[in-house]
This record gives C-alpha cells, sequence and structure tokens, in this order.
C-alpha cells in the first residue's frame, strides 16, 4: 500500500510546496509520512464533523486545502477547537495533508478551476502575491450586464447569494482569486478587468473597487476554492487506484444566507 510519503510526494509534483507564500503552513501538518494508507478523505477543512466521519469509517489521511493549523500554536489541549482537532487527530492515527496557497497558485489548481467554472477563456496569471500567480484573468466568451453574469455564476458555484459593488460596467474581462484575494483589487484593475471575483471582502476594498469603477463580487470562501476538492481526489485516485478517495459527506459550508 502506499505510505503518506508516497501520496504526499504525488501531490507536490502537481503542486509543489515551493510554491507557497511564506506565510502559509502547508505540507504534512500531523501524522507519520511512513504510515501506510488504505482510505483517503478528502475535504477543504479540517473541521470537527470531518474528523468524526474520518474516525468512524477508519481513514488513515486527510487531504485539506485549508491548514488544520495554521496560527502558531502554544499549547495543544482539548480546551480549544484547534487543540481538540489536533488531539482527535493524534489518538486516532489520522495523518493530515494540507495544500493550500500551493494549491491556489499552482496550473490547474484553485484559480485555474474557478476561471474555467465560471465560464472564462484566454486565462492567465493575475501578478500578485510573493509567488506572482495567486489569482487569474481572462475573458468571457460573450459581453453580458452584471446581473447576466451574477445569475450564470450562481449556478455554476452553486452560491446561495452574493455581495457585490454593481459599478455600472458590462461584464467581458474578469479577474478571479479563490478564497480572500481583495489585496489583488489593484491588480485586477492593472490588467484591465472590468470584474473581480473573490471572497471575504472588506467594506474598505468594495469602496475602493466603485472608485475604480469595476464590478467586485463575494462569492464565498468555501465556494470559489471548494472546486480543488475534486482535483485532490482525482490526483490521488488516478495515481493509487488501490485505496479508497472520498470527498467527506461533512465537508461543506456552514455560513446561512438570511433571505
Amino acid at each position: 500500500m502506499p505510505t503518506v510519503k508516497d501520496i504526499f510526494n504525488h501531490l507536490c509534483t502537481s503542486m509543489p510546496i515551493s510554491l507557497c507564500e511564506s506565510w502559509d503552513n502547508s505540507g504534512l501538518l500531523i501524522g507519520r509520512l511512513n504510515k501506510e494508507v488504505k482510505k483517503a478523505l478528502i475535504s477543504l477543512d479540517v473541521t470537527p464533523p470531518v474528523v468524526l466521519e474520518a474516525i468512524k469509517e477508519q481513514f488513515d489521511l486527510i487531504v485539506s486545502h485549508h491548514p488544520v493549523v495554521f496560527r502558531p500554536v502554544s499549547a495543544i489541549t482539548e480546551d480549544t477547537p484547534t487543540g481538540s482537532t489536533v488531539t482527535n487527530l493524534i489518538k486516532n492515527d489520522i495523518s493530515v495533508i494540507s495544500m493550500h496557497t500551493n494549491a491556489d497558485v499552482a496550473d490547474g489548481g484553485v484559480n485555474d478551476l474557478l476561471a474555467e467554472r465560471i465560464g472564462l477563456i484566454q486565462i492567465d496569471s493575475l501578478r500578485g502575491g510573493e509567488t506572482e500567480a495567486l489569482g487569474r484573468y481572462g475573458v468571457l466568451k460573450e459581453q453580458m450586464t452584471l446581473h447576466e453574469f451574477l445569475k450564470q455564476i450562481k449556478v455554476r458555484l452553486s452560491l446561495k447569494g452574493t455581495r457585490f459593488i454593481n459599478a455600472g460596467s458590462k461584464v467581458l474581462r474578469v479577474a478571479v482569486g479563490g478564497g480572500a484575494c481583495g489585496d489583488l483589487l489593484k491588480n485586477a484593475k492593472d490588467a484591465g478587468c472590468d470584474t473581480f471575483i473573490t471572497s471575504d471582502i472588506k467594506y474598505s476594498v468594495m469602496l475602493e473597487a466603485a472608485a475604480y469603477g469595476m464590478n467586485l463580487i463575494d462569492a464565498g470562501h468555501f465556494e470559489t476554492e471548494n472546486l480543488i476538492c475534486p482535483k485532490f481526489a482525482e490526483l490521488i485516485g488516478n495515481a493509487f487506484p488501490e485505496i479508497t478517495v472520498k470527498i467527506a459527506e461533512a465537508n461543506r459550508s456552514d455560513i446561512e444566507y438570511f433571505i
């Protein structure tokens, strides 16, 4: 059977750790490289329900996008959410590989998948970040109004709702930044984009977009990045057909929208 190291090395061929931003915390974050893997669970986040699912169904490995441990911690106890999660994983000998900003930046990663899903063509890198490629931009096959575009991406990204700035511009040249990429707004403007899709947008960035005359869409953190989970499953399943690979049933966003 393949080991955690085998799976990690294979993922790194598509999403090298060298692509990570300096503030990131990607890689093997919990567990043993020499542990054999019979079952791998895929999830955007390592939440308590995902860990419970892994324990209940006896998974050996979780592969996530967001790091299970992100900020430095001074203690691991069951009194904190992170400490409780880490403790449960270690007690049950479940390893965790997290592929974060390297999966955002990599060819075929989060941002390429997002750009393709919303219908962009002629896709290129959106300069920004230490790697200079945290986002993507491209053009639609035909120009449309913002409201037409919002209806389209609501279906394509399974959105429950959006926050947006309507700058009065029609939509043709669009930039994307999966997750929280509001800092790339100026980069999107410099690339000649009329519209930028990202998430977790600050009020000040909304005002900045309006001043630039750019449409700005907050399509949700989970929704703009969850496309990477099937990609993880595909990469692992194709390379290691002898193991069971599953996207977690608990892989979901608990954010609700008031209608």
